[in-house]
C-alpha cells in the first residue's frame, strides 16, 4: 500500500484541478497525532507529545497540508516521538517540485515558527505567514510590541468601538551554527550567526481577545487554587506553571508574579511573514489556517482514524490513506457545494443529510419489487443534483433507482409467494 500512495495522491489532486481549475498559491501546514490502543513501540508506533493528550498509548505523527479552499493535497506520516520542527520543510519542497508551483506562500501556526524552519523556506523558494511566539523575545522586541504610542491602523465595528488595532515590526533574524555534542550526540547552538534575515513582525491587538485571555486565566487560577488545595492535582499540566513550588519546607503558593507578567499579553497576536503586504492581508491569509484544524477535527471524530485498531506498517499505511482519500473527497464536496449553494452548507448538514437518505426495499409485493424513499427532500436532493444525480421519486422501481443514482451492481430478483 505505501509504494501505491504517490500515485492515489498524484490521481486525486489531479481530479481535483479539473474540477475546480485549484491553483495552489498557499501551502497550510499543520501536524497532529494519532493514538493506537496499545503500548507496543513499532517503526511508527511510540510514545510522544500527545496532541489529545493520550500520555498512556503509543502514537504516530501526521503531517498534513492543505490548499486555499480548505482540500488536503498531500500527508505524510512520521514516527510517534518525532520533533515536529522537522516535518515541515520536506514535505513542503514535495509538493512545490512535483506540481511545479513557482510562487507558494506557507502558513503555519506558531509551533513550526523556528529560525531553521524559516531559513530552508526561504532556501526553497517559499514564502510565509507563519504565527511568532514572542512571549520569549528580546526586551526590545517585547518594549516595540507593548509600546502603546505605535499603533499604525485600527479598524472599528459599525458602533464605533475598535475592533483591532495593528502595527508591524521590523526584526533582524539570526541563524546561529548548529553543531552536535559528541558525548550526548544532541545538537546544540553556537553563538556563531550564519546567515540572518530581515523579517515583518505584524502585531495585532483585540480587545475580544483580550477578554477571552483573561477568562481562559481566570479558569486556570481557579484549578491552580484547587490543586493547592489538593496537591495530587498539581501533576496536571495547564496550571501548574501558575503555581510556585518551595524548594523545601512550606506548602505551595499562587505565583502572583507569573499571573501579572502573563496579563500583560492579554489580546496581544504576532504573525511572522517576508512579504511586504498589508496587516490585513497577512491576517487574512492566517486566519484561513483554522480550516486545517477541522481537517483533523473531522478526520479523528467523522471518519474515525483515531483509535487505531490496526499494527502492522503496511497495515498502518493503507488506513491512513483510506482516510486521507475520505477526507479529501468529503472536503471537496463541502468545497463544490459551498460555492453553489453558500455558505449555509456546513460539514455537520452535509454528513446529516447523507446519513439520514435512506430508502429500503418493499418486500409487501414480491412480484413487484419497489423501494420507498424514507426521507424529506432538502440538501440530499441539492446534492444529488450538483453531482450529477437525480431526485428519488417516493416510490422507485429497481431500475430507476440503478439510473438515478448510478448503481450499476444493484440487481432484484422478484420472488414467487
Amino acid at each position: 500500500m505505501k509504494e501505491d500512495k504517490e500515485s492515489v495522491v498524484s490521481h486525486l489532486n489531479r481530479e481535483i484541478q479539473k474540477r475546480i481549475k485549484r491553483k495552489i498559491t498557499a501551502a497550510f501546514y499543520d501536524v497532529t497525532t494519532y493514538s493506537f490502543e496499545s503500548r507496543n513501540i513499532a517503526d511508527y508506533k511510540d510514545f510522544g507529545q500527545s496532541k489529545d493528550h493520550k500520555v498512556n498509548e503509543v502514537q504516530l505523527m501526521l503531517g498534513l497540508v492543505m490548499d486555499e479552499n480548505g482540500i488536503p493535497i498531500d500527508y505524510e506520516l512520521f514516527n510517534g516521538s518525532t520533533n515536529e520542527f522537522g516535518t515541515m520543510v520536506p514535505l513542503i519542497k514535495k509538493i512545490k517540485t512535483t506540481y511545479g508551483i513557482d510562487q507558494l506562500i506557507v502558513v503555519a501556526d506558531r509551533g513550526l515558527n523556528s529560525s531553521e524552519n524559516l531559513f530552508a523556506l526561504r532556501q526553497i523558494g517559499c514564502d510565509f505567514v507563519i504565527a511568532q511566539k514572542f512571549k520569549n523575545a528580546s526586551a526590545d522586541e517585547k518594549k516595540a510590541i507593548l509600546d502603546q504610542n505605535n499603533w499604525q491602523k485600527s479598524t472599528c465595528e459599525e458602533n464605533g468601538e475598535m475592533f483591532c488595532r495593528y502595527k508591524t515590526i521590523e526584526v533582524n533574524k539570526p541563524l546561529y551554527e548548529t553543531r552536535t555534542s559528541p558525548t550526548t550526540k544532541l545538537n546544540y547552538k553556537t553563538k556563531k550567526v550564519i546567515d540572518t534575515m530581515n523579517l515583518h513582525w505584524i502585531v495585532s491587538y483585540s480587545p475580544r481577545r483580550a477578554k477571552k485571555d483573561r477568562a481562559d486565566r481566570d479558569r486556570a487560577i481557579d484549578k491552580a487554587l484547587d490543586a493547592i488545595k489538593n496537591p495530587g492535582k498539581l501533576r496536571l499540566t495547564g496550571y501548574k506553571s501558575l503555581v510556585k513550588m518551595p524548594r523545601k519546607d512550606g506548602a505551595p503558593q499562587l505565583d502572583t508574579g507569573k499571573i501579572e507578567e502573563q496579563s500583560q499579553w492579554d489580546g496581544y497576536y504576532v504573525i511572522c511573514t517576508n512579504l511586504e503586504i498589508s496587516p490585513e492581508r497577512a491576517t487574512e491569509i492566517y486566519r484561513k489556517l483554522w480550516q486545517i484544524e477541522d481537517c483533523f477535527r473531522v478526520s479523528k471524530s467523522q471518519l474515525e482514524t483515531r483509535p487505531c485498531f490496526v499494527w502492522t506498517d503496511s497495515h498502518i499505511y493503507g488506513h491512513f490513506l483510506s482516510c486521507f482519500i475520505s477526507l479529501v473527497l468529503e472536503k471537496y464536496m463541502l468545497y463544490s457545494l459551498k460555492q453553489e449553494l453558500g455558505d449555509q452548507v456546513t460539514h455537520g448538514k452535509m454528513c446529516s443529510a447523507l446519513r439520514q437518505s435512506q430508502v429500503v426495499y418493499d418486500d409487501i409485493n414480491p412480484q413487484l419489487p419497489l423501494f420507498l424513499r424514507l426521507y424529506e427532500p432538502g440538501l440530499f436532493d441539492e446534492m444529488s443534483k450538483h453531482f450529477g444525480l437525480k431526485v428519488l421519486s417516493r416510490v422507485e422501481k429497481p431500475v430507476g433507482l440503478k439510473k438515478k443514482l448510478h448503481l450499476p451492481g444493484l440487481k432484484v430478483v422478484a420472488t414467487t409467494a
